[in-house]
Order: structure tokens, then C-alpha cells, then sequence
């Protein structure tokens, strides 16, 4: 007959190897306690895949801060241009409009002066005329006076 070995029991050692089994077999991606980090691969691309991403998202944010602040930058020099603009409109129209009613207002000055002008020249010349017309004839009328029989 066979001899039958006697059961050993695990010792503690052991017994942390099935755990660790255990817990690989579960998370096959995570190192093993008892591998030294010299002799992991991937030990230490965890921590520069870190930098990395945090060297992306300073620079993203970086540029994202420099567009917004250009893109304030720029409404705002829209907006000053676009008034200096607009003030600039503004001014010539209003000098085109003064001009022109300077000149509408200039013109109607005008024509009722020379209006006037006229009128008063035409009734003195109407008087003057009339004056003359009398005293010639009076004068003809003096001389033409028939005798009295």
C-alpha cells in the first residue's frame, strides 16, 4: 500500500502567495508586491504619461487663455474702430448738412433781398417817373393855355 503523506498546512508565506494569485487574477495589470520597480517595465510610464497630460492640458489651456484674451482684444478694437468710424461718419454728415442748408438758407436770403430790392427800385422809379410825366405835362399844359375872349 501506498504511504500517504500527512497534510501539510500552508505556512504564512504561503498563504500571501495564493492571495497575491488571488488578487492577480483579478487585476492582471497590476504589479506583483514582491517585483522590485527596477525590474517592472512599465514602472514610471504611469508618472511621465502624467506629465505629458498635464503638459497637454497647461498648454491647451494656455492657448485657450491666449485666444479668448485675443479674441477680447480684438472686439474691443472692433468696437473703438467702429465708433472712431462711426464718429467720423457722423461729422461729415453733419458738415455736408450744415453746408447745404447754409446754402438753401444763403439762397432764400437772397431772393428775397432781390425781392425787395427790386420792389423798392421799381416804386422809386415809378415815382420818379410819374413826377416827370406830370411836370412835363403841366409845363405843356401852362404853355398850351388857350386865351381867354
Amino acid at each position: 500500500m501506498a504511504q500517504q503523506r500527512p497534510m501539510r498546512i500552508p505556512t504564512l508565506h504561503c498563504w500571501s502567495r495564493i492571495l497575491k494569485a488571488f488578487a492577480n487574477s483579478l487585476d492582471p495589470d497590476e504589479t506583483p508586491q514582491n517585483v522590485a520597480s527596477y525590474q517592472d517595465p512599465n514602472y514610471g510610464k504611469g508618472r511621465q504619461a502624467a506629465r505629458q497630460a498635464g503638459r497637454q492640458a497647461g498648454r491647451q489651456a494656455g492657448r485657450q487663455t491666449g485666444r479668448q484674451a485675443e479674441r477680447q482684444t480684438d472686439r474691443q478694437t472692433d468696437r473703438q474702430t467702429d465708433r472712431q468710424t462711426d464718429r467720423q461718419t457722423d461729422r461729415q454728415t453733419d458738415r455736408q448738412t450744415d453746408r447745404q442748408t447754409d446754402r438753401q438758407t444763403d439762397r432764400q436770403t437772397d431772393r428775397q433781398t432781390d425781392r425787395q430790392t427790386d420792389r423798392q427800385t421799381d416804386r422809386q422809379t415809378d415815382r420818379q417817373t410819374d413826377r416827370q410825366t406830370d411836370r412835363q405835362t403841366d409845363r405843356q399844359d401852362k404853355n398850351n393855355i388857350p386865351p381867354i375872349y
